[in-house]
């Protein structure tokens, strides 16, 4: 019998092997070895010195932790595994593999070459399996980064070692359940793993999200100049409202897709993510959108014809009621967005409705989780020249995000410190005089902003400076269909 005992940077650490038999002939091995939360143990045939080495083992591992390829800090990652091992001269195969990670059962063979450079093969199924978590684990996503409301924070230290090395071959994947994050999670999702010198692609991604179908293909490849990914993905008819924190009025329903193709680098989290560019697109059909009633247009115009004075805020408060008392049905809203240096720029969607039309347009901010935009809500009827309209500015952080999906009211002070797009106030840019009775405010209404405005009134948000009562006419229905 021998032994051996050493220390590593988890703690003490110890080997025990005891091998009977003939050093030319079978051997039998019994070993096991544990250090630093790892306990793994072998026992069966050998032939370690024979020309051709051969094995054939019976492997378990009681205990692992893949955390720290990671880099320290990250929550622990626990792996079980057990399963019959042969080697012969090179090739060491690992059948009737049963094990978990994270808790989660997985089964499957492996075949990998002993001698770099270390070519796999195989296939592997498991039950459910933290996604992220895994996925942080492999391209060693350092431990760190926290949110406020505001905004978020990635971790600015290096990315750690992860699974990369001088490694090759394919992988197939079978997942029942993935958890993409605490929200979105992928069913029957299948991948092939496929590596190279200091490169993971997941390649022919197919998964179900939110009812809407998943695929494409994600690689990480680690370099001197930090870790470099390309991702080309899309998801097509996922249930919107699913993707959305449970809310007893969703703020949007209907049919979601988005396809996007975006690469980064960077040293640190923060680095990639403030690197990343690409293009894509985004829609939504037979969708309805809460807040956003088009029969706010006809309501101020009633109350005008019964007396409601022309002043911003009772204007306000009448359009707000009026938005948030019912859906804006849409058959299809559909726009393309541009990718730069971390922000996500959507020029504009467009929106095809009965009732109305919509219009969006904003930034997301990738490294911060910050969403500004802008939804323009206009009547299809047209009084002396000009088309309503109602702006709605809003500007929200990583964590008020999911404050409005919950059911947030618009007028909510957002994380930008202000107010959000249903605390309007109201105005024509129109030349024409109110068809009442002219303008009773006693000043001259305003020409057209610019020629991009279009035949359109307006309704701007409160504190955006972009005029107030005094802008507006009489009582005119036009004057109210301008709210």
């Amino acid at each position: 019998m021998t032994a051996a005992r050493w220390s590593t940077s988890a703690g003490p650490g110890a080997l025990t092997l005891r091998a009977n038999g003939s050093s030319r002939g079978d051997m039998t091995i019994e070993t096991r070895l544990t250090a630093g939360g790892l306990d793994a143990s072998a026992s069966g045939t050998a032939r370690p010195f024979a020309d051709t080495r051969a094995a054939t083992l019976r492997a378990s591992i009681v205990r692992a932790n893949l955390a720290p390829l990671g880099g320290a800090g990250r929550a622990a990652l626990p792996v079980t595994a057990s399963g019959q091992v042969a080697l012969k001269g090179n090739d060491l195969t690992l059948s009737d593999l049963t094990g978990t990670i994270g808790g989660a059962a997985l089964r499957g063979r492996l075949g990998v070459t002993v001698a770099p450079p270390h070519r796999w093969q195989g296939d592997i199924e498991a039950d459910t399996v933290d996604g992220a978590g895994v996925l942080a684990a492999a391209i060693g996503f350092p431990a760190g980064g926290t949110g406020t409301n505001a905004a978020w924070v990635w971790p600015s230290e290096p990315f750690g070692d992860g699974v990369f090395g001088d490694a090759a071959g394919q992988v197939a994947v079978r997942i029942g359940r993935v958890d993409l994050s605490p929200r979105v999670t992928a069913r029957q999702f299948s991948t092939t793993l496929r590596l190279g010198p200091d490169e993971i692609t997941f390649d022919d991604i197919s998964g179900q999200v939110a009812g809407g179908r998943l695929a494409g293909t994600l690689s990480f490849v680690s370099a001197a100049e930090g870790l470099k990914t390309q991702a080309t993905l899309s998801l097509t008819g996922a249930d919107a409202a699913s993707l959305l924190p449970p809310n007893a009025r969703p703020p949007v329903t209907g049919a979601f897709s988005i396809a996007a193709a975006l690469e980064g680098s960077g040293l640190s989290p923060v680095a990639l993510f403030g690197s990343l560019k690409g293009s894509g697109t985004i829609g939504v059909a037979d969708a309805q959108f809460a807040g956003l009633d088009p029969r706010a247009f006809d309501v101020v115009t009633r109350a005008v014809d019964l007396g409601l004075p022309v002043d911003a805020t009772r204007i306000t408060t009448v359009v707000s009621r009026g938005l948030d008392a019912g859906r804006l049905a849409v058959r299809s809203a559909s726009g393309a967005f541009t990718v730069s240096a971390g922000q996500m720029r959507l020029a504009e969607a467009t929106a095809a409705a009965n009732d109305a039309a919509l219009a969006i347009n904003g930034r997301f901010d990738l490294t911060t989780g910050i969403l500004d935009a802008r939804l323009v809500l206009s009547g299809l009827a047209e009084s002396a020249g000009n088309r309503p309209d109602v702006a709605q500015p809003r500007r929200l952080g990583a964590q008020r995000l999911a404050d409005a999906a919950r059911g947030g009211k618009p007028g909510e002070e957002t994380a930008g410190g202000g107010r959000g797009g249903g605390a309007s106030r109201c105005r024509r840019r129109g030349a024409a005089e109110s068809d009442r009775g002219g303008d009773r405010s006693g000043a001259p209404a305003r020409g057209r902003g610019s020629p991009a405005e279009g035949r359109r009134g307006s309704c701007a948000p409160a504190g955006c400076g972009r005029g107030g009562a005094s802008e507006t006419g009489g009582r005119s229905r036009r004057a109210a269909a301008g709210a």
